[in-house]
């Protein structure tokens, strides 16, 4: 009698002597086929896939908190509006007057812009520039930029100017991978045509890592684009950048760098500009010519007149001047920047250097020259 086979999952069936002989199916290489395809190709689609699902979560979150946010802050600040409209209305006015150069139309194009209701001639940023260069980095208020330079400097940074447009868009294309994506974009499109002026921060083996654009235009310049490349020496890079320019500026003879917008600064931002000396000022707008026929220059007044209603620049010396009114600073003479306040609390009056008339005055200053007034500023 032959012994009992034992039970084994399959397909059983009968032997030729009767006896019942276990089977198994033939494995069935389809299955295997099908994971296999899987395999290769469902893991990268669907990491892609998860991956940009993540981001668009992630940003609706983020799109949902900051709408949260900023409803708590209209609650906060819109009771007081009106606070903050005579806050606006008391802030110091700067008279600009700018040619009918391509810096002059550029500077007034920008100021001619708005924000929704606010024009960009409303609460600019505004910097002050002394008569000297070495001036500027003086005083406990200047520590912060001081201080900045001089890591810069220990870590082997410079500030080249740069004129030629070749150098420029190559350096910007350079400087375009080192950046945020939003920051990228725009200053990619300034490369294909560059305009105004530029300077450049550059590592000691002269690789690219911020630049600043501005638009001159004898004694006033706009700070259009000031952009650093990411990462741990950012700050000290903007601290360099920002000195150098502004001392080169100075030997050029300008008196006021303007930056719009300030407003809508993010505070980190904002307390940078407050370290670099800017302030909050109005600015009346007015060129020496007649603007032609569809200029955005022509309503601007009249735009401004929304949040800051036209006032003299000049009173009847014997009228006294109003507690709380806002001083005014004219920026313009003939041939040479002014500071000229109204009877009050004002800064004496003083005279930049006379304005080399765009011939191309020295712009760049040494590394050494930045570090010298550097370290006589401290203390």
């Amino acid at each position: 009698m032959a012994a009992p086979v034992p039970e084994c999952k399959g397909v059983h069936g009968k032997g030729g002597d009767g006896s019942v002989a276990a089977t198994r199916r033939p494995p069935s290489d389809t299955g295997k086929r099908m994971t296999r395809a899987r395999s290769a190709t469902a893991p990268e689609s669907g990491d892609a896939l998860f991956a940009q699902t993540n981001l668009l979560l992630h940003e609706v979150q983020e799109a949902r908190a900051a709408v949260g946010r900023a409803r708590l802050r209209a609650r906060q600040v819109l009771p007081h509006a009106g606070s903050l409209l005579v806050h606006i209305r008391r802030l110091p006015v700067l008279e600009l007057e700018v040619s009918e150069s391509p810096a002059g139309h550029a500077i007034a194009g920008a100021l001619g812009r708005r924000r929704g209701l606010v024009p960009a001639t409303v609460a600019a940023g505004v910097l002050e520039l002394p008569d000297r260069r070495e001036a500027y980095l003086v005083g406990r208020s200047m520590q912060a930029v001081r201080t900045g330079i001089s890591h810069a400097r220990r870590r082997g940074l410079s500030v080249v100017y740069v004129t030629d447009d070749g150098e420029r868009r190559a350096r910007v294309l350079e400087l375009v991978g080192k950046i945020r994506a939003d920051f990228a974009r725009p200053l990619a499109l300034w490369a294909n045509g560059p305009r105004d002026e530029s300077w450049f921060v550059v590592d000691d083996s002269g690789s690219t890592l911020g630049i600043a654009i501005l638009a001159v235009d004898g004694p006033v310049a706009r700070l259009d684009t000031m952009i650093n490349a990411d990462g741990e020496g950012q700050s000290p890079s903007r601290y360099l950048l920002s000195a150098h320019v502004f001392m080169d500026l100075i030997d050029r003879g300008v008196a006021h760098v303007v930056a719009e917008g300030s407003l809508f600064l993010p505070s980190g931002l904002l307390y940078f500009q407050k370290r670099l000396g800017f302030q909050q000022m109005n600015i009346k707008l007015s060129q020496p010519h007649q603007p032609a026929p569809g200029s955005r220059l022509g309503p601007l007044r009249a735009r401004t007149a929304s949040l800051l209603p036209e006032r003299s620049s000049r009173r009847p010396e014997s009228a006294p001047r109003r507690p709380g009114a806002p001083r005014t600073l004219r920026a313009h003479e003939v041939g040479r920047a002014v500071r000229r306040p109204e009877p009050g609390p004002f800064p004496t009056k003083r005279e930049s250097p006379a304005i080399d008339g765009g011939s191309g005055a020295r712009v760049a200053c040494t590394q050494q020259e930045i570090g010298h007034h550097a370290s006589a500023g401290k203390g």
